[in-house]
């Protein structure tokens, strides 16, 4: 066996011919978030989500396991719906839920 025979030896599909300006024009775009041309068709990207990091205790990670395992529901999309709701005008109470959880942890962090 020679490096010949390992040689591709299938066609090559026609490379698209962009100019440099064409290129930086349509990464520019694709960076933003705008519509991209790609073989002279448009696509529309279709999520407008940003990747959050945060961390959860065990209780909360297996109480969320439970809602998205008996709903058929992502986890994601869980969160997603509940802060929706609890950011709603129709929810004044959250702020007092929020300000009392804040005391609490205030009060337990004093020696």
């Amino acid at each position: 066996m020679s490096l010949s025979d390992l040689k591709n030896k299938g066609k090559r599909s026609a490379k698209i011919g962009l100019t440099v300006d064409e290129f930086i024009e349509q990464a520019n775009d694709y960076a933003q978030g705008k519509r991209v041309r790609v073989d002279q068709r448009t696509i529309k990207r279709r999520r407008n989500y940003k990747n959050a990091t945060f961390s959860l205790g065990q209780d909360h990670i297996h109480a969320l396991k439970e809602l998205a395992d008996s709903t058929g529901l992502a986890k994601s999309f869980i969160l997603r719906v509940l802060i929706e709701y609890m950011a709603g005008e129709q929810n004044q109470d959250i702020n007092k839920v929020l300000i009392a959880m804040k005391d609490k942890l205030n009060k337990n962090k004093e020696p």
